[in-house]
């Protein structure tokens, strides 16, 4: 009888720069996040106009998401996190030398398809590194590494706001990804070889109808519908914190505390979430953070002390914090052979569609009818679709 073997003690060498370098793309795309939502709310941009701005930072992801995914089945991870990083460099530095609302609309659309194809080549690649036993493991580390840079992101971005002004904030985000043309570009990253999907060799069938081949998986299906309810949950922080901030004159270093404690807060949780997973389940914990989620966006808006709104960012962050480890691992152990990029491209493609919509339709209410009626609408929606997909 064979004994089975435990997650290996020792980090391949790959893996941790893969987890560096997943560590700065987040920081980058966090701190750009908030660095553009501020700017333009001192730029007396309209709610509806940030929602559109936040908006926007979803629209290419979710159009390309997919493509990326197969390009990493083919071809391998290098070429899409060397373009990704090329593209999120020259996207930040744009406000610097055209200031205005119209560059941070460009900004935002090229920062976040820059970011989002190096997330989904690192995620991708993670799956493939090290024996199968090794993976909930590594997508652990991985979990880390993105609450990590949501940490040091919007605290690095609000604090240099403060002290030298958004231009400033715009450059030095600007240089993080360097560190990644670096180490990928100098061809040192032993990266996994591609995995070419089934069929590939035959000729494959038509976009549409291999997306939904992969949806034809109840578990995975179940999966990307509570990743959609997991990111309009998401939106509380990312979105309406900053503007309810904005609109009760908090700072933007306090802004970028409260945003920091959550990503905090989903790092501690990620910590211990083996012991939870193996006695609730992943799919019973990731229904749990949405409910938890509603009853927080309920509170949030009636709350003004800044030390309150850091405590329940992170309580927030403790719930929403497990949503994103176990998602990956289930994707990983369910997708067809050869198409773990493409089904990691459909979650970022549900991810980035519910992201788009979301921001507008909660900017669009909170110019209407101000922002707690928003927050509470948002806690109402997400108990509701809990319990439709129960």
């Amino acid at each position: 009888m064979t004994e089975k073997r435990g997650p290996s003690p020792v980090l391949p060498p790959t893996l941790k720069w893969l987890l560096l370098l997943a560590l700065l793309n987040q920081s980058l795309k966090t701190g750009s996040n908030v660095t553009i939502l501020l700017t333009a709310l001192s730029q007396h941009a309209s709610p509806l106009m940030v929602g559109s701005l936040t908006a926007v930072t979803g629209i290419f992801p979710m159009l390309l998401a997919v493509s990326i995914g197969r390009l990493n089945d083919r071809f391998g991870a290098r070429v899409p996190m060397l373009a990704g990083a090329v593209l999120v460099v020259l996207s930040t530095l744009l406000p610097v030398f055209f200031p205005g609302l119209a560059a941070l609309f460009v900004t935002a659309t090229f920062t976040s398809l820059g970011a989002m194809a190096f997330s989904v080549s690192v995620q991708n690649t993670v799956g493939h590194v090290g024996p199968s036993e090794d993976r909930a493991r590594n997508f652990s580390w991985l979990s880390m590494s993105f609450s990590f840079g949501g940490i040091f992101g919007p605290l690095f971005a609000g604090a240099i706001i403060d002290f030298s002004g958004y231009e400033t904030a715009f450059k030095l985000l600007a240089f993080l990804p360097l560190v990644a043309l670096a180490v990928v570009g100098s061809g040192r990253l032993a990266l996994p070889a591609p995995g070419l999907a089934k069929g590939a060799e035959k000729g494959e069938p038509k976009a549409a109808t291999r997306i939904l081949d992969l949806l034809k998986n109840p578990k995975m299906r179940m999966i990307y519908l509570l990743t959609a309810l997991h990111v309009s949950a998401w939106e509380i922080i990312s979105f309406l914190v900053p503007v309810y901030g904005s609109s009760i004159s908090i700072s933007a270093s306090s802004i970028g505390l409260i945003l920091g404690s959550f990503n905090a807060a989903t790092f501690v949780v990620r910590i211990i979430l083996p012991m939870f997973t193996s006695r609730f389940g992943s799919l019973t914990l990731i229904r749990a953070s949405l409910v938890l989620a509603g009853i927080l966006a309920i509170i949030f808006p009636l709350v003004t002390s800044v030390p309150i709104l850091v405590a329940l960012a992170f309580i927030l962050g403790m719930g929403l914090g497990v949503t994103q480890p176990l998602a990956m691992s289930v994707l990983h152990e369910a997708a067809p052979d050869g198409r773990s990029g493409e089904a990691v491209g459909l979650r970022t493609a549900v991810v980035n569609l519910t992201g788009t919509t979301t921001p507008i339709i909660y900017g669009a209410l909170g110019g209407v009818f101000g922002m707690l009626p928003v927050f509470w609408g948002c806690g109402i929606a997400i108990w509701v679709a809990v319990w439709v997909l129960r």
